[in-house]
């Protein structure tokens, strides 16, 4: 699955803005009210790439076989979480832990989301960024939908449903740059 970030269509706020042009267009529900246009620019903000641990690279396995996630912590759990099993069994593993903000902070503060990975992951993954959002159909049929022209007669949720199958995650792809952190 496509890693996707908002690129708000390179529109910038300015520097006393609060928000980023896609959350503030989600908020004025544009998201529904333009899908053609934000589904694609706010993948993130608009719900239509989700939260999920995931490796980055495809040498993740063999590097976790061979003992890195111990020898090497702070890039492995960056990098290949899933490979050193940072996520196993968690619930929300892409949430902090309700009530947890403020701690969460101060713990990323001193260091603990590279030098506690496990216990960060299961209480402040989301504040220690140990996740990345990706693109991803979310129902079986969207392949069959989409070859019966859905994309086209219900764009906004065929877009949030099955944007595999409807192009966009391979057009969110294209238009992000390398840096998908």
């Amino acid at each position: 699955s496509p890693v996707c970030k908002d690129t708000h269509g390179q529109i910038e706020m300015g520097p006393t803005a609060t928000v980023t042009p896609c959350e503030m267009w989600q908020k004025q529900g544009e998201c529904e009210g333009n899908p053609g246009y934000t589904l694609r620019r706010c993948p993130v903000s608009c719900g239509v790439c989700t939260a999920k641990v995931v490796n980055e690279l495809a040498d993740c396995g063999v590097w976790a076989a061979s003992g890195q996630c111990t020898e090497n912590v702070q890039f492995m759990t960056k990098a290949c979480p899933v490979a050193c099993g940072l996520a196993e069994g968690l619930a929300n593993a892409c949430e902090d832990a309700p009530g947890q903000g403020e701690a969460c902070n101060s713990r990323k503060q001193s260091g603990e989301c590279t030098s506690n990975p496990r216990l960060m992951m299961t209480e402040c993954a989301a504040t220690c960024r140990l996740c990345k959002h990706v693109c991803a159909d979310r129902q079986s049929e969207c392949e069959a939908w989409a070859k019966g022209g859905k994309c086209e007669s219900n764009t906004g949720w065929m877009l949030k449903t099955c944007p595999v199958s409807c192009g966009l995650c391979s057009e969110l792809s294209r238009s992000t740059s390398p840096d998908t952190s």
